[in-house]
């Protein structure tokens, strides 16, 4: 069983389920469902990565309050080992969910406090050690240097997730991570793609949503595309994140070479997009597989 260990957000998620456009300001509507989960990139990415069969362990901030120790709980009903960097007891790991079932788009509110009180990167640099492939969503760039310093002297592959452009990925892209980024990934007009010579990594993929995932790697004259399969989605919260889950699983656990990798993991995403929810959207996925 291949070992992965995903770094970032690991929050809590209150989503909120209605068919109709985001509510206007300064008024009340009920909505047809409602539901609270385990929340945040990195975190979604080792819940699929351990339901499709690997092994997961999250290194986050998420501190003692009553709202960390019940994400904790969760993430161990998973068989997830969670590693936490903060000792704060106020720390905000929240959000707070629309998603308009119509268009399956949706519209989030996070809240979180300033770290305060930090561990030691002892843990985290011996998991770094111990692990198969890091994921790594550039939200906490207090770890930055510890986590990429460490991968590189280990020899770790490390796969970034990134969405809109943060000024922290002009270091971390400079040591040849794998990029699967999201179409709005872009600096100063340039997306993933067109940055690669810049930075030096040998392989990236930009999601579009229902549109072709374009890839390229090095050695290939230019970029190619997967087709997205076509469902009918009702929920694109998580999506991405499964996506990403769910290529480590084809790329690590599986060996799939990077295109197959990107192929599977998007048929993984397309029906996750179909029920509301990353796990049951994971659970969709493994109970058509079954029968085919």
């Amino acid at each position: 069983m291949s070992k992965g260990l995903f770094v970032g957000l690991c929050g809590l998620d209150v989503v909120f389920y209605e068919k109709g456009k985001f509510p206007v300001e300064d008024t009340k509507m009920k909505c047809s469902d409602v539901r609270a989960c385990i929340g945040g990139p990195a975190a979604n990415a080792a819940i699929t990565f351990a339901m499709l069969g690997g092994e997961s362990t999250v290194v986050s901030y998420i501190g003692s309050s009553a709202i960390g120790q019940v994400i904790k709980r969760q993430m161990a009903d998973y068989g997830i080992k969670v590693i936490d960097l903060c000792e704060d007891s106020d720390v905000k790991c929240i959000s707070s969910i629309y998603v308009n079932t119509t268009n399956a788009t949706r519209t989030i509110f996070s809240g979180r406090n300033d770290i305060g009180k930090l561990t030691t990167f002892d843990e985290l640099e011996k998991q770094i050690e111990q692990t198969d492939f890091i994921l790594y969503d550039g939200h906490f760039s207090q770890v930055d240097d510890c986590l990429l310093e460490t991968a590189k002297k280990h020899g770790k592959d490390i796969v970034i997730d990134v969405g809109d452009w943060k000024d922290t990925f002009d270091k971390i892209l400079r040591y040849n991570p794998t990029l699967i980024c999201s179409k709005v990934f872009k600096k100063n007009g340039k997306n993933g793609v067109q940055l690669m010579e810049e930075y030096g990594y040998d392989k990236v993929a930009i999601t579009k949503g229902s549109a072709p995932i374009e890839y390229k790697t090095v050695g290939m004259p230019r970029s190619e595309e997967i087709a997205a399969p076509s469902v009918n989605a009702v929920d694109t919260l998580g999506a991405g994140d499964v996506f990403h889950g769910a290529y480590c699983y084809f790329r690590y656990s599986k060996h799939c070479d990077f295109r197959a990798a990107l192929e599977n993991a998007s048929k993984v995403a397309a029906v996750s997009a179909t029920v509301y929810g990353v796990v049951n959207g994971v659970n969709e996925y493994l109970n058509a597989a079954k029968k085919q």
